[in-house]
């Protein structure tokens, strides 16, 4: 009996351990399966949650908006109210931040995780349906595309504040454009969910300027789409939607906050603006926005410069199309070198240059006339360049809107007396753009890729490059701001 009773337990014990390391098998195989699928998104969540860590919402606006609530929230109604009398219609993003500000910092900083998660998802989507872009090698590119950002512009006015204004008015934005087109292009129906989270989206983004007058347009040309075009009845929540932009529209408009903080900004930020006419202040913006990406290295504007060069010498096609290619990195390369040079020279800063507001001679005025030389060459030879490298008509016309769109905000930015202290957030509308066409190429440089492998040690060196660069820049200002 004792011999039985050893025996049944040993094998009780090795069945144990069999069953316990068949197990510990399947978790290792989920685990590596888990990796696998979401490696992309994994890789981009640590490489921001390294600087969400040690960066602090602490100075200049977020430190304003925590003085004003005064660590209450029954200051919030107030300080909601004394904003929109006397500086913005932005009420339901004020209202975000004056929660946030109430709150330990660890919860805006994981918000904001989840927020460039949200990107991501945007974006992948984005680029998927609307442009059959859906390869690995594409969702690998996004990520190191966006890990090449130059996410420190989001702290130029506080983290807190600058990326509730903009990086989450953007991801927000572009959830409820994927759902509007998820409906109408691809004709499938939203669960209720969506539809609700669609409309929370555009109450949230819609109370932003410039993306409530892009709202308005896209409403518009999605209902006549649907009444006209698809002969089919347009949908309760967005007709809800409509309503909803037109009155946050309306709002923006009326309010009294926008129209003192106009004044005072101009009194504050540019004292010339009332000598400028709509052409002074048309270059303002123009001249301004392109400085920033090249005054400082910018990956994704030297990327987006150089894939279409390459393409196009990889590519069947005269030489005269060829050099118009490289027209844009030529361009980038030589003005990057020129603020460098200036640099070293003592003549300038790297950091983000200012241009004078009116133009009254000397070298500053002969710079920005040929920086808007520079602008207009190189749109023309990046849509010339676009419009024979894909083969495809739809992406290129999809491509010219997408760049149109990333341009709206900086234009209506350039028009207001805040371009100086605005168009360093402003830009990221436009990166966000430069991306999807980067990897709109990437789709055109599939029947190269496998021939060339300096093409793909190229592109994976500049990737990385980009990545490291946002590393230094984000390190830097966390080190001397917070």
């Amino acid at each position: 009996m004792l011999t039985q009773g050893i025996l049944f337990g040993v094998r009780n014990y090795l069945e144990t351990r069999r069953t316990l390391k068949l197990g510990g098998k399947r978790v290792e195989v989920r685990i590596k399966e888990f990796i696998s699928k979401y490696a992309t998104i994994i890789l981009l969540m640590i490489f921001y949650m390294a600087f969400h860590i040690a960066l602090s919402p602490s100075y200049w606006d977020d430190a304003n908006y925590r003085r004003d609530l005064g660590g209450s929230i029954s200051n919030l109604l107030p300080f909601l109210y004394t904003g929109y009398r006397l500086q913005t219609s932005r009420t339901t993003i004020e209202l975000v931040i004056g929660i946030l500000s109430l709150l330990p910092y660890a919860v805006w900083k994981i918000l904001d995780l989840l927020i460039i998660l949200l990107l991501y998802k945007d974006m992948e989507w984005f680029l998927e349906y609307i442009f059959d872009v859906n390869d690995s090698k594409s969702k690998w590119g996004l990520t190191f595309l966006l890990c090449s950002l130059p996410f420190s512009i989001m702290a130029c006015a506080g983290w807190l504040a600058t990326t509730t204004n903009y990086l989450w008015v953007i991801s927000l934005g572009w959830y409820a454009l994927n759902k509007v087109l998820k409906n109408i292009i691809l004709e499938e129906k939203l669960s209720v969910t969506e539809q609700i989270l669609t409309i929370l989206a555009v109450l949230y983004s819609g109370c932003f300027e410039s993306v409530a007058a892009l709202m308005l347009v896209g409403m518009v040309s999605a209902i006549i789409y649907m009444r006209y075009a698809k002969h089919k009845k347009v949908p309760v929540y967005l007709w809800i939607v409509f309503f909803m932009i037109v009155l946050l529209f309306i709002e923006i408009l009326v309010c009294p906050g926008n129209k003192n903080r106009m004044e005072s900004d101009a009194g504050y930020w540019m004292t010339d603006y009332a000598q400028m006419n709509l052409l002074d202040k048309l270059r303002m913006g123009i001249v301004t926005a392109f400085m920033h990406f090249v005054s400082i290295p910018s990956p994704v504007f030297f990327m987006i410069s150089s894939f279409g060069a390459v393409i196009a010498f990889l590519k069947k096609g005269t030489w005269i199309q060829k050099e118009v290619a490289l027209l844009p990195l030529v361009m980038d390369i030589l003005w990057t070198c020129y603020f460098m040079i200036n640099y070293l020279m003592g003549n300038k800063v790297m950091t983000y240059q200012v241009p004078n507001s009116l133009l009254t001679g000397g070298t500053d005025t002969i710079e920005q006339i040929l920086l808007l030389l520079t602008v207009a060459i190189w749109f023309a030879s990046i849509l010339y360049s676009f419009y024979w490298i894909l083969d495809d008509r739809k992406d290129f016309f999809l491509c010219l809107t997408v760049l149109l769109v990333g341009c709206v905000p900086e234009i209506i930015v350039g028009m207001s007396s805040t371009v100086v202290n605005s168009m360093l957030r402003t830009v990221i509308y436009l990166y966000l753009s430069m991306i999807v066409l980067i990897l709109c190429l990437w789709k055109a440089a599939r029947e190269f890729w496998k021939g060339y492998k300096w093409l793909r040690i190229t592109i994976y060196a500049m990737l990385i490059f980009g990545t490291l660069l946002n590393a230094i820049q984000m390190t830097r200002h966390i080190l001397i701001y917070g």
